[in-house]
């Protein structure tokens, strides 16, 4: 029965690995797997991504990125981009600069194209959970800081490719929002 079974693996993982063609084919299924996604990511490329990986040998990118404004009209990260190299360690410093206590605000990293159905579901996920909801597209997430507070992220840069961050405490989404490259 063991002969049976490793004769029918054997081959099915032939037959899979066959199948195709040449390279061309394989290029063009990556091609695909993008424009479908939204993202310029290939799917199997974010299942290997683990935010705790942490490379004790790679190089520290060091970003500090501030929540600015009092008010709906004016809040805004301070960055609208950030860019750093695949392979690193990223070290991002999120300070909240805000004033009112009616503005917390968080950074979440995403998937290119998932923005606006990550907001929704931070709403959702309601203040216990920080607005930060459970979701494969959500790859680091900082919690939700008052006017005045800081925190820390650390993480290893995902593979090249560009990524959204955004803010999900509910209505700063739109205003909120950044391009996150790693090249």
């Amino acid at each position: 029965m063991k002969n049976k079974l490793t004769v029918l693996i054997c081959a099915v993982s032939l037959s899979l690995t066959s199948c195709g063609g040449g390279k061309d084919q394989s290029v063009q299924t990556s091609d695909s797997v993008k424009q479908s996604s939204g993202s310029s990511l290939l799917a199997d490329d974010v299942l290997k991504y683990d935010k705790n990986a942490i490379d004790p040998k790679a190089t520290l990118t060091e970003i500090t990125l501030k929540a600015l404004g009092t008010t709906m009209a004016e809040m805004k990260y301070d960055q609208s981009t950030l860019t750093v190299s695949a392979g690193t360690t990223v070290k991002l410093t999120f300070v909240s600069e805000a004033t009112d206590p009616s503005m917390p605000h968080n950074w979440v990293l995403i998937r290119k194209g998932s923005l606006e159905r990550i907001a929704q579901k931070g709403m959702d996920a309601g203040v216990d959970k920080d607005y930060i909801p459970t979701d494969d597209d959500i790859l680091i997430a900082g919690k939700l800081l008052k006017p005045g507070e800081k925190e820390e992220i650390i993480f290893p840069a995902p593979p090249a490719g560009e990524y959204q961050y955004v803010c999900t405490f509910p209505g700063h989404s739109k205003q909120m929002q950044g391009v996150f490259i790693v090249k």
